[in-house]
C-alpha cells in the first residue's frame, strides 16, 4: 500500500525522481558534477581490458563516461557494469546507452551495493561509486562487498568514491547548511 515506507536502499525513492535526477545533480553541484566525474576517470587510468563496476549508477552518467573512455582505446576488451537498486533510474540509463551507442560496452543491472552476490570474488579491476555512498544504509557492508569483488591480485585495482562534502571555508560554507 502507499502508506508503507520503502526500505532504505531499495531504490524506490529514486524511482519517482528518475526523470529529473540528472538536472537535480547539476543544480546541487552547481554544474560541476560532470567535471568531477571526468576527474575521477582520469585517476582510474583505464586499461583496455579493465572490467569496471559502477555502483549506484543511477542514470548511468559515470558508466557512460567510462564506456566512452574505454572505447577510445584500440582493441579494447573491457566492459563496464552499472548497478543500481532503482528500476526507473536504470530505464533512464539504458535509454542514454542506446543514444550513445554504448549498449555493447556498458551493461546495467538492478542490484544493491550492500549485496553483490551476482558477482564472483575478484571480478573487477576498478570499482566506482559517485554521489551514491551517502544513500547506502550500511556503508560498511557495501565497502566489504566492494573489497570482495575488486581484484586483489592486481596493483592497478582501484576503488574510487566520489561524494559531496560540506565546505568549512570559502564562499559556499555559510550557505551549505541548507543543502545537507
Amino acid at each position: 500500500s502507499k502508506d508503507q515506507i520503502s526500505p532504505p536502499g531499495s531504490g524506490e525513492m529514486f524511482d519517482s525522481i528518475a526523470p529529473y535526477y540528472d538536472m537535480m545533480n547539476k543544480v546541487i553541484s552547481l554544474g560541476m558534477d560532470m567535471s568531477w566525474r571526468q576527474s575521477l576517470i582520469k585517476k582510474l587510468n583505464i586499461q583496455k581490458d579493465d572490467k569496471i563496476l559502477d555502483l549506484a549508477t543511477g542514470t548511468a552518467d559515470l558508466a557512460i563516461l567510462l564506456g566512452t573512455e574505454l572505447k577510445k582505446i584500440p582493441s579494447y576488451t573491457g566492459y563496464i557494469v552499472g548497478v543500481d537498486p532503482s528500476k526507473n533510474m536504470l530505464l533512464q540509463g539504458n535509454e542514454k546507452l542506446i543514444i550513445q551507442k554504448l549498449s555493447n560496452t556498458v551493461h546495467l543491472k538492478r542490484g544493491d551495493a550492500q549485496n553483490l552476490d551476482m558477482f564472483e570474488n575478484n571480478t573487477f579491476d576498478k570499482v566506482c561509486i559517485s554521489f551514491g555512498i551517502r544513500n547506502v544504509p550500511d556503508r560498511s557492508k557495501a565497502l566489504r562487498e566492494m573489497r570482495r569483488v575488486i581484484r586483489s591480485d592486481s596493483k592497478s585495482s582501484i576503488l574510487a568514491i566520489l561524494e559531496f562534502s560540506q565546505p568549512n571555508t570559502g564562499f559556499l560554507a555559510s550557505d551549505s547548511k541548507y543543502f545537507h
